[in-house]
């Protein structure tokens, strides 16, 4: 539940306030309250405090000086908070003191490769794909296999990435899943095939509800749509 709070924070609905910081703070506040208290204090907690925690240190890059949305490789990483990387950080390593690996672990430990990177290029891409296939080994989600399919095509190329998508077992359960559609128009994009990508991000922006999330659509959209074939 906590984690639900935090992540409807993280995307929120709301036009008007993309983060819900104040939903935020306190799915961390109590979590903290979680890992003070004898009964909850254990390995599991501390891994989903450090996962909040280094996600909520890019808050500030997450929007541009007009409140649009940016993607991880267009933030600006001068503006994550290192104090809560650090504090992330230290509550994974505590997290690792026991035997049992959570989902929570695992989503952190891919939370902590990219805040450690120094930039989008030089992030440590096969430590990602390995941690992903852990996760989609120990707890399977087709998210978990989309999400995948995107660091195997930073790894291996675009085309890769498709076919990591064909691939996916319970991909029929993603149809109306606008980040799946999201994700080959900007495979579709990168790859110069402009006619799917464009088919692809209008798939998108009809399946989200998200506010936030369907301009930043509209803006790959827009983008696909000035481009010219190579």
């Amino acid at each position: 539940m906590l984690y639900l709070l935090f992540n409807d924070g993280y995307s929120s609905s709301k036009p008007d306030e993309l983060i819900r910081r104040d939903l935020c703070e306190e799915a961390i506040r109590l979590c903290l309250l979680l890992f003070e208290h004898p009964a909850s204090k254990n390995e599991e907690t501390a891994a989903l405090l450090a996962l909040m925690l280094l996600h909520a240190s890019r808050f500030d890059a997450r929007l541009d000086e007009h409140r649009k949305m940016l993607l991880l490789e267009e933030q600006n990483r001068l503006l994550w908070d290192r104090r809560l990387i650090a504090r992330g950080i230290e509550y994974l390593t505590e997290s690792a003191a026991g035997e049992r690996i959570s989902r929570y672990h695992l989503e952190a430990a891919i939370a902590a490769q990219h805040s450690l990177a120094p930039s989008f290029a030089e992030t440590n891409w096969p430590a990602i794909l390995s941690l992903y296939d852990d996760l989609t080994r120990l707890y399977p989600s087709p998210i978990h296999d989309l999400n995948r399919a995107i660091v195997v095509a930073q790894i291996s190329g675009t085309d890769a990435g498709i076919e990591a998508i064909q691939n996916i077992q319970s991909v029929e359960a993603l149809q109306d899943y606008h980040l799946l559609h999201a994700t080959i128009g900007e495979f579709h994009r990168r790859a110069g095939r402009l006619d799917q990508a464009r088919e692809a991000f209008r798939r998108a922006i009809s399946c989200t509800l998200s506010e936030s999330e369907r301009r930043l659509l509209e803006r790959r959209l827009h983008e696909s749509e000035t481009l010219t074939r190579p």
